[in-house]
């Protein structure tokens, strides 16, 4: 928000807005508070164009930033999904205030934004410079595909006029606007993009090739299409997933999902996996209206030891923990549920954040004195040495059973994948 401040107050828009149709994408992941009320910046930035005279403001946002329903806007999906809604040339005004930076292809993205724009219309874009890779303050941004400079966008758009542009001091932000010169909505593909994950430039063709669970792409598109948060905001989850569950797709099985929320990740688990019997709880007893035919929700306070004790009744192949993030609840699921998986059985440990980023999650001990991470840490220890750890504290015979029993320890960020021996 601070930026989009700097480059109003900058008056990077003076005399703009006047009888434009305008159509603002992202911007609904970071509130400031005016007035006792939280504001986004696509909020911000669609009063203000109102104000200076805009014709009407279209809000559209990622799916993924309106994972708690933030923002009302009047377009919620990806990119590719604009091209269903909007017809070519239909704005004066594109702003992009977010989102490009954790695309798989930025530019097929960009082509979507530039399609419903007019010619002789401004496409505004609130980039991420390369200056910061990795952001402390906001763990999404560990996430981050990509970073771009001016030249970049001036090389993608080598037909257009790049109007104006104005830079944050630090050289971290950056906002620039082309004028569309063109009606074919020509955009030069013969470029280089500054890739995070291998930090430099790589042409667009390498694309594809980036990672090693490039391969693994089902589970990732079924939970954007669910709206799960698994695999976009601040995780980047599901790739990894599918590397380790992809033998279970076809098979009859139960997974039990600790934690149901709005529902995506159960629904994500029910398409990707034909036959399995999604058992999902939460003590939030609105979710029974997830129920199918193979969505089971439970619901119950995991915080209650007896509870756990009957999920073991299920026998599960699969566990998820995404509930609480307690280090206290996630640490007594983990040691009263791994006993009930098979061999071969799976656990996953999400959003272990909540352990070792302690300034960003202060609290999340629940009174526990010990975290997660450290917990697993010291299971990992007891499978690699192979060997039992003497009497630390009363959890080291818990330990020392799992560890035994654990035939690889896998950790990701964010999230710990074990599996059963």
């Amino acid at each position: 928000m601070s930026f989009l401040k700097l480059v109003i107050n900058a008056n990077f828009f003076l005399d703009e807005f006047r009888d434009e149709n305008v159509f603002i994408m992202g911007g609904a992941q970071e509130a400031y508070h005016e007035h006792g009320m939280s504001i986004y910046p696509i909020g911000y930035l669609a009063r203000y164009c109102l104000e200076q005279g805009a014709k009407q403001c279209v809000k559209g946002i990622m799916f993924y930033e309106n994972i708690l329903g933030i923002e009302k806007t009047d377009y919620c999906g990806d990119f590719a999904g604009i091209e269903h809604v909007y017809a070519e040339g239909l704005f004066d005004r594109v702003i992009l205030l977010s989102g490009l930076e954790m695309e798989d292809n930025p530019l097929l993205a960009i082509k979507q934004l530039y399609r419903i724009l007019k010619t002789g219309g401004k496409l505004d874009l609130f980039l991420r410079g390369q200056k910061n890779l990795y952001v402390t303050h906001y763990l999404r941004e560990y996430e981050h595909k990509w970073r771009f400079s001016i030249g970049d966008i001036s090389a993608m758009f080598d037909k257009d006029e790049i109007t104006k542009y104005i830079t944050k001091d630090d050289g971290d932000f950056f906002a620039i606007e082309i004028k569309k010169n063109n009606d074919d909505n020509y955009i030069s593909e013969d470029i280089n993009l500054f890739s995070c994950r291998v930090e430099n430039y790589i042409p667009l063709s390498q694309i594809s090739s980036l990672g090693y669970f490039q391969n693994y792409k089902d589970l990732g598109e079924i939970g954007n299409r669910e709206l799960t948060d698994k695999n976009q905001y601040d995780h980047n989850y599901l790739d990894k997933y599918e590397f380790f569950l992809h033998p279970w797709r076809d098979k009859e099985f139960s997974l039990l999902e600790l934690g149901i929320f709005r529902g995506g990740s159960a629904k994500m688990w029910e398409k990707y996996f034909s036959k399995a019997y999604i058992y999902c709880v939460d003590i939030n007893p609105d979710c029974v209206q997830y129920e199918t035919a193979r969505i089971k929700p439970i619901i119950m306070d995991l915080g209650d030891e007896e509870n756990l004790y009957e999920l073991r009744k299920i026998k599960p192949q699969i566990i998820v923990d995404d509930a609480s993030h307690f280090w206290d609840q996630q640490i007594m699921a983990l040691f009263d549920l791994y006993d009930s998986l098979p061999s071969g059985g799976v656990y996953i440990l999400e959003d272990l954040e909540t352990s070792v980023n302690k300034s960003i999650f202060p609290g999340w001990d629940n009174g526990c004195p010990i975290d997660t991470y450290t917990v697993l840490e010291r299971i990992c220890k007891v499978t690699v040495s192979k060997e039992p750890e003497k009497n630390i504290d009363a959890m080291s015979p818990i330990i020392n059973n799992i560890g035994r029993k654990t035939e690889m320890v896998s950790i990701i960020k964010g999230s710990c994948i074990l599996i059963k021996r």
